[in-house]
């Protein structure tokens, strides 16, 4: 059970959720997921129109694993719906062990099918906007024990996206005239991310160290290098994470945030999208996990446990800083 708090400028998201991971007899694992984000905005691109508004998201979903000895083989479902957007995802994985299970590989296949409407929106749009967006997704994984105390981790994302792609409420002042947002209906995204975990055993220490890098052929450029460090106390009862996250981020091809009337007769494509132009974010968070025999409770109770997060987002958009929290309680159950 966890819930999250997000808050910047003009946008806050109270989120709770619920998640299961059950063993299904001695091969099978499966995992549940259930989320409802309540948005309270007053930006006109979530369909406010100036004006404060509060929606409500709904997501859930499902994963099944199936052990096959030296092989896993599993799949899963998510859906998500709000108002204005409905959302199915369909996945499939394959994970493999070799070199006497030093080395797995895996691959992920997915496939999501979104369905875009505003007939429905609180911002009082008079012109009906519908789409369809579908999304393909590959990939594949290799991770590597290094040590008995450090693991390195290497994976590849590639996924083509088909269809409508711009916000349906958002607006650009293009040649001084309001016009809606246009932006290419398809899109080619890469990500190559790495990962090295290393375990001190004199001090009960992990360091992990994140980078990932991302482009595609709308001309965005990322580069996101993270690092955290976990600290046990009391034999593990006890957890502090400590955790910095930087981005940084390219503008797309076609992203102004002016255009003059020139551009509106020889540019196809419209967009001030902060997410889609030049971006830096530094995220900074802190971590505090319990379990409750820490503070002397016996019994059931006593393997339950207690996580706080608290993050402070530093970007450089309109958005302005953000404050992220989550309270969680994982209790383990007998069955």
């Amino acid at each position: 059970m966890r819930g999250a708090y997000y808050k910047e400028k003009s946008t806050r998201v109270v989120q709770p959720m619920l998640d299961a991971d059950l063993e299904v007899g001695e091969n099978g694992q499966l995992q549940g997921h259930t989320l409802v984000d309540a948005i309270t905005s007053a930006s006109a691109a979530s369909g406010a129109a100036g004006a404060a508004f509060t929606e409500t998201r709904t997501q859930f979903g499902a994963n099944y694993t199936h052990n096959l000895g030296t092989m896993r083989l599993g799949g899963g479902y998510r859906h998500s719906g709000e108002p204005d957007y409905t959302s199915d995802f369909f996945m499939l994985r394959l994970e493999s062990d070799f070199a006497q299970r030093n080395t797995t590989v895996g691959i992920n296949l997915a496939r999501g099918m979104d369905s875009i409407d505003n007939s429905g929106s609180q911002g009082g749009i008079s012109a009906i906007i519908s789409g369809e967006l579908d999304t393909t997704l590959i990939s594949t994984s290799l991770s590597q024990i290094l040590s008995p105390n450090s693991i390195a981790l290497i994976s590849y994302d590639l996924s083509y996206l088909e269809g409508f792609q711009q916000n349906i409420y958002r607006t650009v002042v293009a040649g001084g005239m309001v016009q809606p947002e246009r932006v290419p209906e398809t899109r080619l995204r890469h990500a190559l991310a790495g990962t090295l975990r290393y375990y001190v055993d004199a001090s009960d220490t992990a360091f992990i160290a994140n980078y990932r890098f991302y482009f595609d052929d709308w001309g965005i450029l990322a580069s996101t290098p993270e690092v955290r460090a976990i600290q046990e106390f009391f034999s593990g009862k006890l957890e502090t994470h400590i955790s910095y996250r930087y981005h940084r981020q390219r503008a797309a091809d076609f992203y102004k945030e002016v255009y003059n009337s020139g551009d509106v007769s020889i540019e196809p494509y419209l967009t001030d999208d902060d997410k889609l132009g030049r971006v830096r974010t530094h995220t900074m968070g802190l971590k505090v996990a319990a379990t409750l025999d820490l503070l002397g409770i016996e019994g059931g109770w006593a393997d339950v446990r207690v996580e706080a997060l608290a993050q402070y987002l530093k970007q450089d958009t309109r958005y302005g800083d953000a404050v992220i929290s989550q309270l969680a309680l994982v209790v383990p159950v007998d069955y």
